[in-house]
């Protein structure tokens, strides 16, 4: 709540006068301040709200206090979390003739001048004010989740709801599934929107809940992934580079996952209080068809020219390493290989055989590695954009296996990796 302790100690004090003395102050509040101090009053200032204001004090009286509050509470959070357009001019006093939160900037003497003139005659009653407010709220909301989630539902919300149905909220049946099923309806793309009803304020507040909540269950799977990238980077950090980074090692080794680690710190940061927007400050990280973090060309060829040595089968190789290499071969991300069709003679080849070695080098036939940022432009330019998501798993253990075989690789075959690198390597630094 804004200014919590603010209204905190006018609420003490006023509650230490006599009653007759809050009106000179109260009269010269706006409505949403007195909302706030309703909620910290005492049994004199409570009096004094009822009975003091000509205009507001129907608003406090017979449980409508209650309704006001919480309208208030989930307008917070829209205003914190959705009012991001310029036309929104109510929420500063010297423009509160225009918008349609105005109502809320209004002080009782404002109530005799002619700028309110229109609000008197739509505001006349507890529940005209009401479902003003809904309406108005609602609105704005319906706005936001029209311009951020409608346009981008397939990244900001689908791929993320069986999360949020996984949360205890959902699993304890604190929200019912109708509540999903809401959310789902007004950010997919068909909703219509300027159809519609408003919602009710149950329903508002838990929209911009689950919206939070999506929100939270994204940055956080984001911001985990830079992390866990950052710990890889750290155990290989002359293996692998940022996508478009030079082929050349990098000197300072610290910075890529400090980066990482501040961008996942920011993301998480945002998620919780900033508003709702389409456009990713960090989306580059997560946009591409490939993770934030991919082996060198040198790491590529060095698998590629172990793995074709003639004399590959003839030794003994570690079992774990073998299978290693059979899974890098098997299961490539998109980004990492193009794999042509086997013909029937090579899938032949690679079964016939009693060296585990040798199949799988037999095996390297099948498919080419090849690296950012000279992969495939094709997917590049078709995906960009439209991949704001985390990377399966399966491709992040992929990559954690790779260069887990190239680190064997560089012990055990140091020709070919000075072949593959360079004599200047380490020369750069």
């Amino acid at each position: 709540m804004p200014g919590t302790r603010r209204f905190e100690r006018i609420a003490r004090d006023l509650e230490k006068l006599p009653c007759e003395l809050h009106g000179p102050v109260l009269i010269d509040l706006e409505f949403e301040q007195l909302i706030r101090l309703s909620l910290l009053a005492g049994p004199r200032l409570t009096w004094s709200l009822e009975n003091s204001l000509s205009t507001w004090r129907i608003f406090f009286r017979q449980g409508c206090a209650t309704k006001v509050q919480k309208l208030l509470a989930v307008t917070d959070q829209i205003k914190c979390l959705c009012f991001k357009h310029p036309s929104i001019k109510g929420w500063e006093p010297p423009s509160f003739e225009r918008g349609r939160l105005c109502f809320l900037h209004h002080r009782d003497p404002d109530w005799s001048s002619p700028i309110s003139y229109a609000s008197r005659n739509l505001l006349h009653s507890r529940e005209s004010l009401v479902q003003h407010w809904i309406r108005a709220i609602h609105g704005e909301l319906m706005d936001t989740i029209r311009s951020v989630f409608q346009v981008n539902y397939s990244k900001l919300v689908g791929p993320w709801l069986d999360l949020l149905i996984a949360l205890p909220k959902f699993q304890d049946g604190s929200y019912p599934v109708s509540v999903i099923l809401k959310l789902t309806t007004l950010a997919g793309p068909t909703y219509g929107l300027n159809t519609q009803p408003p919602l009710s304020i149950e329903e508002l507040a838990n929209i911009v809940d689950l919206n939070q909540q999506l929100r939270h269950i994204r940055a956080f799977a984001l911001a985990g992934e830079l992390r866990r990238l950052a710990l890889l980077y750290e155990a290989h950090p002359t293996r692998l580079k940022q996508p478009f980074a030079p082929q050349t090692r990098r000197k300072n080794e610290k910075h890529v996952p400090n980066v990482h680690r501040i961008v996942a710190d920011k993301l998480e940061a945002k998620a919780k209080h900033t508003s709702w927007k389409a456009r990713r400050k960090y989306g580059s990280r997560f946009s591409h068809p490939f993770p934030a973090l991919v082996p060198y060309d040198w790491c590529m060829q060095l698998f590629v020219k172990v793995l074709q040595k003639p004399d590959l089968s003839e030794s003994s190789y570690p079992a774990a390493m073998v299978e290693k290499c059979r899974m890098i071969l098997e299961a490539p991300p998109r980004w990492a290989a193009a794999a042509p069709e086997a013909t029937p003679a090579q899938a032949t080849s690679t079964q016939a055989t009693d060296d585990p070695m040798a199949e799988v080098s037999k095996g390297f036939g099948q498919l080419a590695l090849q690296s950012v940022p000279r992969l495939h432009t094709q997917l590049l330019f078709q995906e960009t954009g439209n991949a704001y998501c985390t990377r399966p798993e399966s491709e992040l253990q992929w990559l954690e296996t790779f260069v887990e075989v190239v680190a064997w690789m560089e012990e055990e075959f140091p020709d070919v990796l000075l072949e593959v690198r360079g004599s200047i390597w380490d020369e750069r630094l």
